[in-house]
């Protein structure tokens, strides 16, 4: 008879402000022999408080929560507590988001659109220390590379900051004389500036300045 060796338990914490999301993988771990789920958060100022307690191996992050964003939360878990690893479950993905969390330390990004065995692999991933991007991110980041090499945008280190932040404004939301409040400046002088900018990156829409502003981490959005 094969003698088989234990598989290593993995002390999971979930951070997601929804109760249901967190009961759902609460119970989905539960059943799972390789996991414990040892803490759970619904804020990422929770989070920061309990994860030294708890002591988790991997801490499953959403990204968009009502006081500070999975990011930033991400970011004080990684300095407050260099050994555990953290991946995001969300349920917006972005080219920019892919890039921020890489650039964050985040080691394992899952769409909440993925199958529970996605988020196992991902968890069991991250823990040994490799980088796991489901299906959906994978295909996310294969369309953004397919639009970058087929359109006409160019990445332009001539833009100034001014410029940088006023891209990241417009597409964020705010419309043309928000922006030109922000700025202190007439709705007309930003309109100009826009169409010039636009202008020099090749770009005639405001979806493909979108587009751009996420490819160049200028907005999550």
């Amino acid at each position: 008879m094969a003698s088989g060796i234990p598989q290593e338990t993995i002390r999971v914490f979930i951070v997601d402000d929804h109760a249901i999301v967190r009961e759902g993988l609460r119970v989905l771990m539960n059943r799972h022999n390789t996991f414990q789920l040892v803490g759970e958060a619904g804020t990422g100022q929770e989070a920061i408080e309990k994860i030294p307690k708890c002591n988790p191996d991997v801490v499953v992050l959403d990204l968009k929560m009502p006081d500070m964003d999975g990011f930033e939360t991400a970011r004080l878990i990684r300095e407050r507590n260099p050994a555990v690893r953290t991946l995001v479950l969300s349920a917006e993905i972005s080219p920019g988001a892919i890039v921020k969390a890489r650039k964050l330390g985040i080691t394992g990004v899952v769409a909440k659109q993925s199958l529970f065995s996605e988020l196992i692999a991902a968890v069991q991933a991250v823990h040994s220390g490799d980088i796991y991007c489901c299906m959906y991110t994978r295909q996310v980041m294969l369309e953004e590379c397919a639009f970058t090499s087929c359109s006409r945008l160019n990445t332009d280190d001539s833009l100034t900051s001014e410029e940088r932040e006023m891209i990241q404004l417009l597409t964020e939301g705010m419309t043309i004389g928000q922006v030109a409040l922000h700025f202190s400046r007439s709705p007309k002088t930003i309109d100009a500036r826009k169409r010039k900018t636009m202008e020099k990156l090749g770009i005639t829409n405001l979806a493909d300045l979108t587009k751009y502003a996420i490819r160049e981490g200028l907005t999550s959005y």
